[in-house]
């Protein structure tokens, strides 16, 4: 079976993000969005942490995701709850996927523990460090699940 037709198996196989409509951003990891037949869902996005409300860089990370969220319709491919009754989601814009772009901006850290295997956000990831985009400019940023526990 050649590469072409691996992909078009995959196709095939693998469920089409459902069509979604933003009706807030939260914070940088995670929106309110109306999914037909589902209604409003609080989603949080799957394989990122992004600073929190309050946060050295949560302000601009929220606004980061407002920014990527307004380039196109919102697709969105469920993965779970969470403990906080959150869908857990990969969401895309066309066919860009929201977490490795915030990433990719320095604007959320890559969720290694949830997406380990994830080329695409590590590499994201550490170009984003290694150039010092976005929350990497500061010398000492601190990681979300930190904060959260101190503050």
């Amino acid at each position: 079976m050649g590469v072409s037709n691996v992909k078009k198996a995959l196709a095939l196989t693998t469920p089409q993000p459902e069509v979604g409509e933003v009706l807030r951003v939260i914070d940088g990891d995670t929106i309110e969005a109306y999914l037909p037949g589902h209604g409003r869902e609080h989603i949080r996005i799957s394989s990122i942490d992004a600073p929190e409300i309050g946060q050295p860089f949560g302000a601009q990370s929220t606004q980061c995701l407002r920014d990527i969220l307004r380039e196109g319709p919102l697709g969105v491919k469920r993965r779970k709850t969470d403990q906080h009754g959150r869908l857990v989601a990969d969401l895309f814009i066309g066919d860009e996927r929201v977490d490795i772009a915030m990433v990719e901006r320095g604007c959320a850290w890559w969720y290694s523990r949830y997406a380990p295997a994830s080329l695409a956000l590590a590499t994201a990831h550490f170009m984003a460090k290694h150039e010092k985009r976005g929350l990497w400019a500061d010398k000492k940023p601190m990681k979300p699940e930190q904060w959260r526990r101190q503050n």
